[in-house]
């Protein structure tokens, strides 16, 4: 079981919305777990639809289990996995699944965060020149 899980599951967000169409930002398929247990996983959720679904799924992942536990317990991260830990980690990402009138790809800044009930949060568009910045406004207004 993964406990704590909130850093690796805001990692895997961000790998999961990693630009592809851009070319000043890799894709997937250049990151080092490219073909491996991350790969299986994200392919894996896509014959899946619901959130539940996918959650089983990562519940499954021994790999993806064995590398949380082992960046859970290097020395730069180590935490007592049975207890409770103050803190929480969310994903901002660049998603361009909102289209405009022109069916054009309108990139939309969203925040991840399991412990919301109700899904990604929206924070308005972005591009990626500015994506920073306003992930930073989001960070410093909310955060």
């Amino acid at each position: 079981r993964i406990r704590n899980a909130c850093g690796t599951i805001a990692i895997l967000h961000a790998l999961a919305n990693i630009p592809t169409t851009t070319t000043s930002s890799p894709s997937l398929s250049s990151s080092p777990y490219y073909g491996g247990c991350i790969d299986y996983f994200f392919n894996s959720c896509r014959s899946v639809s619901s959130p539940i679904d996918k959650a089983i799924l990562l519940e499954n992942n021994k790999d993806i289990e064995r590398m949380h536990h082992k960046a859970a317990t290097s020395m730069m991260t180590a935490t007592d996995e049975n207890n409770d830990v103050d803190t929480h980690f969310v994903a901002l990402v660049m998603s361009s699944n909102r289209k405009n009138q022109d069916k054009e790809a309108l990139p939309v800044l969203y925040e991840l965060d399991g412990r919301r009930k109700n899904g990604p949060i929206q924070h308005g568009s972005t591009t990626p020149s500015t994506f920073l910045k306003d992930a930073m406004k989001v960070i410093q207004d909310d955060y």
